[in-house]
């Protein structure tokens, strides 16, 4: 793990990883590395490297993640995310807190964004990121509803990909 660190020399990002609400990232490498490419994504977006610095990412049961607002930004990070992290899938974890963290950039729930804009508004951050085609692939291999369908349209025209 120690090489993770050398390759993040960012003293922020140090402090980021070691944020001691985060020491449960350390309890798998894959997971360590996972939020290490969070960091390093973000590191040419003074805003987005702000916000995430002020984030609390935070373990508990349920599905995948979610942003809750609070005098501090709180992730949720749930056991389905953890297992794609753990199982070869670090780009479409990542892709996912991407969304997650786009909900808290675009200020989604202060501006009470209805749900379906919201949700592709942040698809949009992730993609514009970079990680596009990572959350469209997350979101193929999801149950299939009226939202995740809207989602994917939305995805597939930005990504000029097919949604099949």
């Amino acid at each position: 793990m120690n090489g993770l660190f050398s390759k993040l020399k960012n003293k922020k990002s140090q402090q980021f990883l070691k944020n001691r609400e985060h020491r449960w990232f350390y309890d798998s490498p894959a997971v360590l590395e996972t939020f290490s490419q969070l960091y390093s994504t973000t590191k040419d977006y003074k805003k987005i490297k702000s916000i995430l610095e002020k984030i609390v990412f935070v373990q508990s049961n349920g599905q995948y993640a979610c942003a809750v607002k609070s005098d501090v930004n709180i992730i949720i990070i749930f056991p389905e995310l953890i297992f794609i992290m753990k199982n070869g899938q670090k780009e479409q974890a990542v892709a996912v807190l991407l969304h997650e963290i786009g909900h808290i950039a675009l200020e989604h729930q202060k501006k009470g964004t209805p749900n379906q804009q919201a949700q592709v508004e942040a698809d949009f951050f992730a993609a514009e990121l970079g990680y596009g085609k990572y959350l469209f692939e997350f979101l193929k291999n999801q149950r299939r509803n009226p939202q995740i369908e809207t989602r994917l349209t939305a995805l597939s025209r930005v990504l000029n990909t097919p949604n099949n």
